[in-house]
């Protein structure tokens, strides 16, 4: 095997941070002393082994802790640690409410804005590990081909060129139709919280166990079963597809609300109940593209349709679980781990407007 090591720029160092100043006031600081104030130090940590790392009685050990302990018996100085997240660190230094903090950091511009550092002890690096023999000629080049990340790649552009081309055909011969294939877009990632947060959000919310996650799981599949099994061949004849959308919609936004709202787990069992009708405004959509068209022509559109939930899939997850980090992470701004779902409300609220100007002034299609 051949190694090639390659420095980076972002090096691993360790914050004692210069606030010890403070500490080292006077000239003769060097020397083992008691500290006169009596005062008790507060450090700021994190667990990153192997340099902090906290034991199962509460102890913490590593690389900075003995250089800590070090540096303290040094100055004389007494010190609690108090475990805080990266950005605490940084912040709490900054603002005071901590005299120093020691753990795993890398130094940059804007971070050393803020904070001193202290000289860094350690530098990391990266190394990329190839096979001494490669292989090549006509056989390499067919692994590449049929590669997996090949023929994903591959996969995204034939998805992406057949979608642009449905839209195309779409805006060109039933504009009506491509608003309502807009509407279904802006649906579909609507309810990808529910596929993307759910579990997450029930353990960091309730303190779900993985079998309270899979019996809300299982309630939400049985009251979908339900409604697409049971009322949608009573409500949607009844009512009309476009009443049963509306209808859909405002089930949506009640379930969206209590989701984003709830307190306790049993909160999101009133979600379920509530928000159980969203799932005839799928159907009710491709019912209503289906009339618009002809029927050499269905094809097409239940291939663009597929197209649009599969852009919808590569799309929704990461803006879910990404708003979902970020309001219930330690640096958030404002701590909303129901924020995905106000997302969704969002999203619900575009749904109302594209279907409205898709039906405005065209007759309303009624089941059967």
């Amino acid at each position: 095997m051949t190694l090639f090591r390659l420095p980076v720029p972002n090096v691993m160092r360790f914050c004692l941070v210069l606030l010890m100043l403070a500490i080292m006031h006077t000239p003769g600081a060097l020397a083992q002393q008691a500290d006169p104030s009596g005062v008790v130090r507060q450090i700021g940590t994190r667990v990153a082994p192997p340099f902090a790392m906290k034991a199962a009685d509460g102890t913490w050990e590593g690389i900075s802790i003995d250089l800590l302990a070090a540096v303290a018996a040094r100055l004389g100085v007494t010190y609690q640690l108090q475990e805080t997240t990266l950005a605490g660190m940084i912040d709490n230094v900054a603002d005071g409410k901590l005299d120093a903090s020691i753990a795993a950091m890398t130094m940059t511009p804007a971070r050393e804005e803020v904070i001193d550092f202290s000289y860094a002890f350690f530098r990391s690096s990266l190394g990329v590990v190839v096979a001494e023999k490669r292989q090549a000629g006509l056989a390499a080049i067919w692994d590449a081909l049929t590669s997996r990340a090949f023929l994903s790649v591959v996969g995204v552009l034939a998805g992406v060129l057949f979608l642009v081309g449905a839209l195309v055909w779409l805006k060109s011969a039933h504009p009506v139709v491509l608003m309502l294939a807009a509407t279904v877009l802006v649906w579909t990632i609507s309810y990808q919280s529910l596929y993307s947060i759910w579990s997450y959000h029930g353990q960091l919310r309730y303190g779900w166990t993985p079998e309270q996650v899979g019996w809300s799981l299982a309630a939400v599949g049985v009251s979908g079963a339900l409604v697409q099994g049971v009322l949608s061949r009573r409500l949607i004849p009844r009512f009309g597809q476009r009443r049963i959308i509306i209808f859909g919609l405002i089930s949506a936004v009640a379930g969206y609300s209590t989701y984003a709202m709830a307190d306790v787990g049993w909160m999101v069992y009133l979600g379920i109940a509530v928000s159980c009708c969203q799932g005839l405004v799928f159907p009710c959509l491709q019912g209503l593209m289906s009339a618009e068209i002809g029927p050499t022509e269905q094809g097409e559109l239940q291939g663009a349709v597929a197209s649009i939930q599969s852009l919808s899939a590569i799309i929704g997850p990461p803006l879910m679980t990404n708003t979902f980090g970020w309001f219930s992470g330690g640096g958030a701004p404002v701590y909303a781990p129901g924020a995905p779902f106000v997302l969704s409300l969002v999203f619900v609220g575009f749904t109302a407007v594209l279907f409205f100007r898709a039906h405005a002034g065209r007759r309303v299609v009624a089941a059967g």
